[in-house]
């Protein structure tokens, strides 16, 4: 047989995604291989497409649609069929939820059409699965039960045992946990009953995490480790992400924080390898968890938000739901409350959407649906044996009396039901016309109350766009133009419209001072203490001497602690700041420098020296010292880098860690041989190629001198 244009084309993409499999060579061989009869070759070419499902969806595509062209033309319709629900499973896989439903309709049509129900309950079943995925439970337990009925009429042990799994599920949801182990452990038999390794994997999966809810940790790890054991066995790399995280979750409970986040970072890494973009939504939600238990606000917020975009891209409406609850808990002890609102109200928004008392209706109906048709079932043959023996008179006389009736109520009947169809037609004109008025009311409402929150929105930020041109205006008397300063730079970079970072200078009897301070949070919080900073630093050098950086700091620590009142009550603020403050005698380069929490770097050669600064903040703290005065002889050409710790903070990379002070020293001896200019550019360029697409999560101001 000649094969059409568009296979022989697609056989060089299809090829180099095979690999050197031996089997899915084979296979490729055999529906390569004109001579072979349509049969083989739809077979074989639908067995590789089946092999990509898992690990490479995109794939799977590709070669279900050669399936599908040779099907149309040599018109076998069954392995069409069959093209069309391996192409909604990758796009299930993929979680592109309502192209998956397309196909499995497209599949369903054909398979009616064939009356093929060993074929149809497969695609039963898979369509529960994406109704499951979009929070209709209703309707995913309608398509479970109907594919169930079906698999258990046609001895399709593999469907059944999906069934089982997949209803289990839902009353594992609803917290029925003896319910959801009992369907657990019968999917659990029939699929070993067959061998299917995928099957009893995920049932592992499932029956552990109903232990895991009973807070029988041992059971649900013990049952977690043998569903892992299996997937690393097949291959299935799906598995493996869905199954880290599941034990990332219970080491979580266990308040093992450290073994979690290395399970759930294994998670996020296969998950991302695979596509699965619901599971990577979740594994942004384990992680944005994780650290709000570890109190670390700005990473929470940071993968909540990452969890929300992907989530929002796929409907994923559960995932949503846990995104906005872990940043409504931030937002609180944060003590930003009205965004913990806002987040709490999306969350009530996403919950009643899926929650209203209709579909709780429809769902308590269809649990008992399924048993209610197996016992009427029964009775149906019991009634028909009692109705053999007396038919012939029954309906003899029920007949006679049947006409009698229908005859002399007839017309009456039809008088009555016209008034009454009359009266609802009323009813029902009356219920549309408040029903418009109600929604025309209703959108008023939402228009005004949009005009007043868009309006206040704006008042907002011009608010904060005033606040940074004060700020801006400070920094540019502070900006680093004195003539009589060497070469340098100022590489800053607020991570919102205003800064809580801020540098100062002042020039003094041949000796220049220069500090970099990294006040107590970051936006309109962190730029009223800059603006706070700056008059306090200005003020203590208003005296005639010549002081030191340490007695500065001293002296700024004070006002400090008065003016923000802290005495080191348990709850009062602890507001202040970091800083690294040096002074340089531009005659002599004899340089002091002191830091609260903020070291300083200066580079000589090839040489890069660190001098660390007193563990303790520009605010009130236990044990107070005063702060050390470090002297220090810098030569022509030597560098010295003041600045906040934003920089070294900030998340990216690969594997989305912090940048460290072990790089930022690097990137100091990197740019050493550079002019100031260059090193500023390099250094944007640094930040920004390792922050990659991650948000800022700090201020950052880098000032280096060149003497």
């Amino acid at each position: 047989m000649r094969r059409n244009s568009v296979s022989v084309a697609l056989f060089f993409v299809c090829y180099a995604l095979l690999g050197q499999n031996t089997k899915q060579d084979s296979l490729w061989n055999v529906y390569n291989n004109a001579s072979q009869s349509d049969t083989n070759r739809l077979k074989a070419i639908g067995s590789v497409a089946k092999s990509y499902l898992n690990n490479n969806p995109d794939s799977a595509i590709t070669l279900a649609s050669l399936e599908i062209q040779l099907a149309e033309k040599t018109k076998f319709q069954k392995y069409q069929a069959a093209a069309f629900n391996t192409i909604g499973n990758a796009y299930s896989n993929k979680g592109e939820y309502s192209k998956a439903l397309d196909y499995y309709l497209m599949a369903l049509k054909i398979r009616k059409e064939l009356k093929d129900n060993h074929g149809i309950g497969p695609i039963y079943a898979n369509m529960g699965n994406i109704y499951y995925l979009k929070a209709d439970y209703p309707k995913a337990l309608d398509y479970y039960l109907k594919g169930l009925k079906i698999a258990e009429a046609s001895g399709d042990k593999r469907i059944m045992g999906n069934c089982f799994t997949n209803i289990g599920t839902l009353y594992f949801d609803q917290k029925d946990y003896p319910k959801a182990l009992e369907y657990g452990l019968n999917a659990l038999k029939v699929l070993d009953e067959i061998g299917d390794k995928d099957g009893i994997q995920n049932c592992y999966n499932n029956i552990a995490a109903i232990y895991d809810r009973q807070s029988n940790t041992q059971k649900a790890l013990e049952y977690y480790l043998k569903s892992l054991k299996i997937s690393e066995e097949i291959g299935n790399k799906d598995g493996m992400g869905f199954t880290y995280a599941n034990i990332g979750n219970v080491y979580f409970k266990k308040d093992s924080f450290e073994k979690a986040k290395e399970y759930y970072m294994e998670a996020l890494l296969i998950n991302k390898e695979t596509g699965e973009k619901s599971r990577i939504g979740s594994c942004y939600n384990n992680l944005s968890g994780l650290y709000l238990k570890l109190l670390k606000y700005d990473l929470s917020i940071l993968y909540c938000d990452s969890s929300l975009k992907i989530t929002k891209e796929i409907g994923d409406i559960n995932e949503q739901i846990k995104s906005y609850l872990i940043l409504t808990d931030v937002y609180s002890k944060m003590g930003r409350y009205k965004e913990a609102f806002y987040n709490q109200g999306y969350c009530k928004l996403l919950n009643d959407s899926i929650f209203n008392s209709d579909k709780n209706k429809q769902l308590g109906d269809l649990k008992t649906g399924f048993a209610v048709e197996k016992k009427e079932a029964e009775m149906n043959i019991i009634a028909k044996e009692e109705k053999k023996r007396e038919s012939t008179i029954i309906y003899a006389v029920a007949g006679t009396l049947f006409i009698v009736i229908v005859f002399s109520v007839f017309l009456y009947r039809r008088f009555k039901i016209t008034q009454r169809q009359n009266v609802v037609i009323e009813k029902q004109k009356e219920e549309v016309l408040r029903q418009k008025n109600v929604a025309e009311e209703l959108r008023g409402v939402a228009e005004l109350e949009r005009k007043f929150s868009d309006e206040k929105r704006r008042e907002i930020l011009e608010s904060i766009h005033y606040a940074k041109r004060i700020q801006d205006a400070l920094l540019k008397v502070q900006e680093l133009s004195n003539p009589h300063l060497p070469e340098h730079f100022v590489f800053f970079k607020p991570k919102d419209i205003v800064s809580g970072d801020f540098y100062w200078t002042l020039e003094k009897e041949n000796n220049y001072y220069l500090a970099v301070a990294d006040c107590t949070g970051h936006g309109v919080p962190g730029a009223f203490l800059t603006m706070l900073g700056t008059s306090f630093l200005i003020e203590i050098n208003s005296v005639p001497d010549l002081l030191t950086p340490a007695e500065i700091l001293n002296q700024l620590r004070k006002r400090f602690i008065k003016e923000l009142g802290q005495t080191g009550k348990y709850g009062e603020n602890k507001d202040g700041m970091d800083i690294s403050m040096v002074r340089i005698n531009l005659k002599t380069r004899e340089t002091q420098w002191a830091g609260a929490n903020n070291a300083v770097y200066f580079v000589s050669g090839n040489e890069l020296t660190e001098i660390k600064p007193d563990k303790q903040p520009i605010s009130y703290a236990d044990n107070l010292k005063p702060f050390t005065n470090h002297t220090f002889q810098l030569q022509k050409d030597d560098s010295i880098y003041l600045f906040s710790d934003g920089f070294e903070d900030q998340f990216g990379g690969p594997l989305g860690k912090k940048f460290m002070s072990k790089q930022m020293k690097g990137a100091f001896l990197s740019i050493s041989h550079l002019g100031t200019l260059e090193r500023k550019e390099r250094l944007n360029a640094i930040f920004e190629q390792w922050k990659g697409g991650l948000s800022q999560i700090d201020d950052v101001c880098i000032v280096g001198i060149k003497v």
